[in-house]
């Protein structure tokens, strides 16, 4: 998807190490996050990967009660395992599994990628669960940006978002699809502290 094209973009840009995914899937955004922050040559310390996801639970949508059976999670392992890399895969609903590892985790993220859960409620709840991982120099992306919006993705959470503290880029490239009949563009927003400008 064109959209993901910047995930590895900004990893190099912004010299990401730690790197925290909500909504893993099968890896593969991951693996090219994690590619990126590797191939950065200037490095001598290894790149940390935190993927978040329910991990071979199946999932029902609840508008169509379509059911979504994620990969195995030792395929998804095998995507995340790149040299140079220690990586973690937490298994789980985001709502708890993110503030439990907020407790204990000290340091803060250079990348965060929320693509977790689709409702706004699991939106909203993700953002509010990372930002104790964000500083002036972590690079937030946000998934499913819906043009026009539709009622479900991050728009209402980067709506709601304060302006005077957070800069928030709609990223140009999207990817085109249909739903219900209707055509979308769905994107990826880039949010950082403003003091970071």
């Amino acid at each position: 998807m064109i959209r993901y094209q910047y995930l590895p973009e900004l990893v190099i840009e912004h010299r990401c190490k730690k790197i925290m995914e909500v909504g893993v899937w099968n890896g593969g955004t991951a693996n090219h996050m994690i590619s990126a922050a590797v191939s950065v040559d200037d490095r001598a310390d290894n790149v940390y990967y935190y993927g978040f996801d329910l991990f071979d639970e199946f999932v029902v949508n609840e508008d169509t009660g379509d059911v979504k059976i994620p990969p195995p999670i030792d395929d998804v392992w095998n995507m995340v395992n790149v040299p140079g890399t220690i990586a973690d895969l937490i298994k789980g609903d985001s709502r708890e599994t993110v503030p439990n590892f907020v407790e204990n985790y000290t340091d803060k993220m250079d990348m965060i990628f929320i693509d977790g859960g689709h409702g706004e409620d699991v939106i909203e709840a993700d953002w509010n669960n990372v930002q104790p991982l964000i500083d002036k120099n972590t690079v937030v992306v946000f998934d499913d940006y819906w043009l026009p919006e539709h009622g479900w993705g991050c728009n209402k959470a980067v709506s709601e978002l304060d302006r005077d503290v957070w800069n928030v880029e709609v990223m140009p490239k999207t990817d085109s699809i249909r739903w219900k009949n209707k055509d979308y563009s769905l994107g990826v927003v880039k949010v950082m502290i403003k003091d970071k400008l």
